[in-house]
């Protein structure tokens, strides 16, 4: 019997290792719609962070444009590179890596097929600390290592979330309602 007593806390200790082992990496926490502050430089983007499960997320970069002219890409935040597609679901030239280090810090980079302009780039985006607003900051490379684009923008979270798929009117008639007055 002293032998059974002695092996159970070994094997709580083991399945409580096994469990942490397994455990759901930590979530996205730009998940949800963030409208661009106003600011000098800012261009009114409108990013839509959406979990499509199983750890990935979907980017939808410049919602605020017209259908066609939209982006997105489904990255898996474990530092692999994966296609940014268009609206009509291409491949475009940049593909996108993230990496979440804590509940409110996401880093991530970008490469850009190019001759010219840009071809990497890397930043850091994080989440202030009541949630509601968010600072994304990145810096772009040309091949020769210059630096040739630096940027920071500013996001407060949108609580209505006017994402639909389905019907484009119904979401830009919610951005439009919930867009804020300009300062």
């Amino acid at each position: 019997m002293k032998r059974l007593t002695k092996s159970v806390p070994l094997l709580a200790l083991g399945c409580a290792l096994v469990w942490a082992a397994n455990a759901d990496p930590l979530r996205d926490p730009r998940i949800g719609e963030w409208r661009e502050d106003h600011y000098a430089g800012g261009v009114g983007l409108y990013m839509i962070y959406e979990d499509l499960g199983d750890g990935v997320t979907r980017t939808h970069n410049a919602e605020n444009l017209a259908t066609q002219n939209r982006l997105h890409e489904d990255t898996r935040c474990d530092g692999k590179y994966y296609p940014r597609l268009n609206a009509a679901g291409q491949q475009t030239e940049i593909t996108v890596s993230c990496t979440i280090r804590n509940a409110r810090t996401v880093e991530f980079s970008q490469r850009r097929n190019a001759d010219s302009g840009w071809v990497e780039g890397e930043g850091k985006w994080i989440l202030s600390d009541d949630g509601t607003h968010s600072v994304g900051s990145f810096v772009r490379k040309d091949r020769d290592g210059k630096v040739v684009e630096t940027v920071t923008r500013m996001f407060t979270r949108n609580a209505e979330n006017c994402l639909n798929h389905a019907d484009d009117a119904k979401f830009r008639e919610c951005a439009q309602r919930t867009r804020p007055a300009r300062p």
